[in-house]
């Protein structure tokens, strides 16, 4: 796995913007062009260009209408967050969408319920060898939506697009439309893959000592974040049966790792 090209460090600057409230934020800048970030964290900030675009983001959709044709810089940043940076190339009039994968840096917080009850030794050990299955491109594994696969191939990771062709993600076009993509091609063994929560642009792997978050949209920076460090972790989005209602999430993560010192190795990330 080689993340050296990934830009994880953006420094801040440009500090002078506007508050804006509501689901949906509008900032208009000027130009021919627009910007639609989704996803975007409660109370995070916006720059373009170095610059405040949105303060105090509500979660949800922001929208940068305005925006000059060429090359901008994009940040996504909050307390407690990972920054979330492209730098994008916009053409004239061309409406551009991004998922933001800005991810909390506390997940040591989030977790509950550390030692899962099982009905007996046979479910646990179940459990864990599902973690260890990794979906092929004869069974791939479907986000929650349907509309997006997920495989491993050899070494790499892969997606395909099963939504309606004309609905495909703008990353399937960069330049030529494609239904399938490479999403990170791993230089280490990966032990568990599958998305993040209910999205189907986001993914998570565990890969030597820890769970990542992997964007699928590689156009001009493919963000990565990570979730959980421990020894050699492996997980499965299916957490919720084992927390009942201490879980806020519909998808947390029930983890196994040697290096949990928890009396059987299980702890559950409730992930935001």
């Amino acid at each position: 796995m080689n993340f050296t090209n990934q830009n994880r460090n953006v420094a801040l600057a440009g500090l002078g913007g506007v508050l804006v409230g509501g689901v949906v934020a509008w900032m208009l800048l000027g130009g021919t062009t627009r910007i639609v970030l989704m996803h975007v964290p409660a109370g995070a900030t916006v720059y373009v260009d170095n610059k405040v675009s949105v303060a105090r983001a509500d979660a949800g959709r922001v929208v940068l209408s305005g925006i000059d044709a060429g090359e901008h810089t994009l940040l996504v940043a909050g307390e407690k967050l990972w920054p979330w940076a492209k730098t994008v190339t916009l053409r004239d009039r061309e409406t551009a969408t991004f998922g933001v994968t800005a991810l909390t840096t506390v997940t040591a917080d989030l977790r509950v319920n550390q030692t899962p009850q099982f009905e007996n030794a046979g479910e646990s050990s179940r459990l864990r060898e599902a973690m260890r299955t990794i979906p092929t491109k004869e069974d791939p594994l479907l986000s929650a939506d349907g509309k997006m696969a997920l495989w491993m191939e050899g070494d790499t990771i892969k997606a395909s697009w099963r939504g309606r062709s004309g609905n495909r993600p703008e990353y399937f076009c960069t330049p030529e439309c494609t239904d399938e993509i490479t999403v990170l091609p791993s230089e280490v063994k990966i032990r568990s893959l599958s998305f993040y929560g209910g999205r189907n642009d986001v993914i998570l792997f565990a890969a030597q000592n820890s769970i990542f978050a992997l964007e699928l949209d590689a156009r001009g920076t493919q963000n990565f974040q990570p979730l959980y460090k421990g020894s050699s972790p492996i997980f499965s989005s299916g957490g919720r049966e084992y927390c009942a209602d201490a879980c806020q999430s519909d998808y947390p993560l029930i983890i196994y790792d040697t290096g949990v010192a928890t009396g059987n190795g299980f702890s559950i990330l409730d992930l935001p």
